[in-house]
């Protein structure tokens, strides 16, 4: 009996993306006989099994380079310094693109000293560290409705976040216009920092928007993925590297699944507060392209290291050309002549309240498809 050889289709398939691309051409795969997530099954099993990530190369305690406004070109994805909270932040990152989907780990207003960490290791996050209050809700509102709105019609939006905090978040979905299709758990495998009871999951809100049908590429297993809501994935214990880099990082694996079940290959995926970068990687190895925002110029550089030792590829800044590393060089010549010390702006300049304004595979890559609004 004849059979299909999924290795020559996965590259077949990968020069079919690329010549869409070099062509403008709008190329429909049902003609082909395979299915969108079929296709996405074939080239994701032909792809290098995951490897570690570069975290131990990378250090925190670098002089900080980027500055908010800073827009940095990751080759098909961009990573933005801004407060996604501002409709001005996503207008620079989308310009007349939309997401497919978006996968969002807000900060969930608790300290981090004493309740995700007690090594003294991470700073506070720079918003939503135990100071927002009753702003929590309309901090997580602001950021959904804009995020649905840079997204197309019927995009799921993803959102971690713990149980402490479940009645907000889901009050805040409801109130940027969004319906809860599932409540999906990330079961770490070992508990965590806790009282009574060791946290050892996270909760991850699984909205959509309900003008349109959104993506489905699971479809009960028809195209070879079982999934369920139930997600079992290592935690940070099991991250040091990534640990070391930001104090709540998420799972790669974890990530890149949850970007395959509901958006197509070379589409958007949103992510509203981009920390250590994982998205960025999750995005990369999944044939998608990741839009990120991040406030702390801290993690937009250790986002922009992490995506250049991954990749091997540069980094350059949108509005000069110029390399992360050039730009760099030169702006910390700059703060040497003007007397600063080359790290970012303090903590109180930079906080904005809610009110105001592995080793990558080194097979061919299918580059970014332009998405318009209809």
């Amino acid at each position: 009996m004849s059979h299909w050889d999924d290795s020559l289709l996965a590259i077949e398939f990968n020069d079919m993306l690329e010549l869409e691309l070099s062509i403008e051409l709008n190329f429909d795969f049902s003609i082909t006989g395979f299915t969108s997530p079929e296709v996405d099954q074939l080239i994701s099993n032909a792809e290098c099994p995951p490897g570690n990530d570069p975290g131990a190369a990378l250090s925190t305690g670098e002089p900080v380079i980027s500055e908010l406004g800073d827009l940095w070109l990751l080759g098909d994805h961009r990573l933005i310094c801004g407060n996604s909270l501002e409709e001005e932040t996503y207008k620079s990152l989308f310009g007349s693109e939309r997401a497919h989907m978006g996968i969002h780990d807000a900060p969930y207003d608790v300290k981090i000293e004493g309740h995700v960490s007690s090594s003294g290791r991470h700073t506070e996050f720079v918003m939503g560290s135990g100071e927002l209050g009753d702003e929590f809700v309309p901090f997580l509102s602001r950021f959904l409705k804009a995020s649905k709105d840079f997204s197309l019609p019927g995009a799921y939006q993803y959102c971690f976040m713990d149980w402490r905090h479940m009645l907000e978040m889901s009050t805040a979905g409801q109130n940027a216009g969004l319906v809860l299709k599932n409540l999906c758990v990330w079961d770490k495998g070992v508990g965590g920092m806790g009282s009574l009871y060791r946290s050892q999951h996270e909760l991850v809100f699984a909205f959509a928007d309900p003008k349109a049908s959104g993506t489905n590429n699971v479809q009960l297993g028809k195209f070879g993925r079982n999934r369920t809501n139930v997600w079992s994935y290592p935690g940070s214990f099991a991250m040091r590297d990534e640990l070391a880099l930001h104090p709540t990082p998420k799972n790669v694996a974890m990530i890149a699944d949850a970007i395959r079940d509901v958006s197509p290959r070379n589409g958007i995926v949103l992510d509203a507060f981009s920390g250590s970068g994982t998205t960025i990687i999750s995005a990369a190895k999944t044939g998608r392209r990741a839009y990120a925002i991040e406030l702390d110029p801290k993690f937009v550089d250790v986002g922009v290291k992490r995506w250049q030792e991954w990749s091997g590829e540069t980094a350059h800044h949108a509005e000069t050309g110029l390399s992360f590393a050039k730009l760099s060089d030169l702006r910390q010549e700059n703060r040497g002549q003007s007397g600063s010390s080359g790290s970012a702006p303090s903590r109180a300049r930079r906080r904005v309240r809610i009110g105001e304004g592995d080793e990558p595979c080194r097979a061919r890559r299918a580059k970014a498809v332009p998405v318009t609004t209809p």
